[in-house]
């Protein structure tokens, strides 16, 4: 039993990540500005990372996904390390030179 990878979006998911990212973090600079005015100085800030707010929104959108089954992982993660996964080395091959040809444009 082969699994076919296809539509691997994780170069579209990082761009879609950041141009949010960069919109959220204007919106959250104008009220970080507003709560430090209001807070005086001497108060105490933590600051969540750009990348660490890019994960958790990607980690959403994941989990709210129809195409993530991870019962299904889970279950070829097991056979993987049972040793009872097939694998098609010739299909992994080709779909690595695939990918290698798509890099290189």
């Amino acid at each position: 039993m082969a699994i076919e990878i296809t539509n691997i979006t994780a170069s579209r998911l990082r761009q879609q990540a950041q141009q949010a990212e960069r919109a959220q973090e204007q919106q959250s600079d104008d009220a970080r500005n507003r709560r430090a005015d209001a807070a005086g100085s001497g108060a105490d800030k933590v600051e969540i990372s750009p990348d660490a707010k890019a994960i958790e929104r990607l980690e959403a959108r994941v989990a709210e996904s129809d195409s993530f089954d991870q019962r299904r992982v889970d279950e070829i993660t097991r056979a993987i390390s049972e040793g009872r996964y097939p694998i098609d080395q010739d299909r992994i091959a080709e779909k690595f030179l695939e990918l290698e040809d798509q890099l290189s444009r």
